[in-house]
Order: structure tokens, then sequence, then C-alpha cells
């Protein structure tokens, strides 16, 4: 399993707006001139608040759930 796949930001649709970066509880975003990018992809807790809070859509936090049985 793949533990260091962060958030996928689609830059064709991202306004650099900040809002995710404002609203990142782990502090793992910044903006950049191309928009918004992560500053240690190991900070990132996948919480997805950043996925709920986009207005355009823009990043996209796909989860796999599995279980041991």
């Amino acid at each position: 399993m793949d533990t260091n796949r962060n958030p996928e930001i689609n830059t064709n649709l991202c306004d650099n707006c900040g809002i995710c970066v404002e609203n990142c509880t782990e502090n793992a975003l910044h903006l950049e001139k191309q928009g918004p990018v992560f500053n240690s992809p190991n900070t990132c807790t996948y919480c997805a608040i950043c996925e709920e809070i986009c207005p355009l859509h823009a990043i996209r936090v796909p989860y796999t759930v599995s279980w041991k049985a």
C-alpha cells in the first residue's frame, strides 16, 4: 500500500484562491505561482478538509478502504 500519497490537485481547475492553504489544519500546503503544493508529504493526515472546501473542486482525496479478515 502506498502510504505517502497526497491529495490530487488539478492545477487546470485551481484559481489559486488559497482557501485550502488557509484551512489546512496540518499546514501541509503552501501556495506557489502554479497553485497549492505540499510542504512535506508526511504532514498531510488525509483529513480531506481541502477537498470539502475547495469551491472549484480542484482537490480530490482518493481513499482506499481495506481491512483484514
